[in-house]
């Protein structure tokens, strides 16, 4: 996980020159030369921006809270983009210190929530740009932290961009998995999309475990 601007990168332009190399290789006739050649385009563009833009390391002075920092995120990159946003459960406490989490874990799930609002944002109100759009983020602190993030807008309809609304979620359920974590997404025509995710316990024990 890098950058934001490394991500916006990522997401908007190697992974569908990717996923287009890919499904160029898996044709009928594949042009094995302009595959490769695309794949060492691809490889080379990753490299630099892993040597122009350092990772981003969360709570490396010892417990990053999570719900604080998803909070801040959210007043500061989607002020604007909904009616209202409601805060549920933990999400709604403002006790210091209350969801420590560090290390990779911290910065997948952090990264997994961002995208769930950014998804939110991007698609929920449609083709309506006027449309009225509510997001409800709710936190519960259990054997393993829960962040559920809500809209009321029009939810994803069977159509050619039901892939391009996922894609994204899909990649970070797929680093959530890689962490021992989970992400579930779950949408209707007109009844708005619930993302859910998980981080896995071990983590907050074991932040627990160096404090003592």
């Amino acid at each position: 996980m890098l950058d934001h601007r490394t991500r916006r990168e990522l997401h908007d332009v190697i992974l569908p020159d990717l996923h287009a190399a890919i499904l160029d290789l898996s044709g009928p006739r594949p042009d094995r030369e302009e595959v490769i050649a695309s794949l060492s385009a691809l490889h080379d563009r990753i490299s630099r921006l892993i040597h122009v833009h350092p990772a981003v390391y969360f709570g490396a002075n010892g417990g990053w809270d999570f719900v604080a920092e998803i909070r801040r995120m959210v007043d500061s990159e989607f002020a604007h983009e909904f009616t209202s946003v409601r805060w549920v459960g933990d999400a709604a406490r403002s006790t210091p210190g209350l969801t420590p989490l560090e290390g990779l874990v911290a910065e997948v799930g952090f990264y997994a929530v961002r995208e769930a609002v950014r998804n939110a944002a991007v698609h929920g109100r449609g083709a309506d740009s006027h449309r009225p759009l509510s997001l409800t983020i709710a936190v519960a602190c259990g054997e393993r932290l829960r962040v559920t993030v809500q809209d009321d807008g029009v939810g994803w309809a069977a159509d050619s961009n039901t892939e391009a609304k996922q894609g994204g979620l899909l990649l970070h359920r797929t680093l959530l998995a890689a962490v021992g974590g989970n992400l579930a997404a779950e949408s209707e025509p007109g009844s708005g999309t619930t993302v859910t995710i998980e981080l896995p316990p071990q983590t907050r024990s074991e932040v627990q475990a160096d404090r003592s």
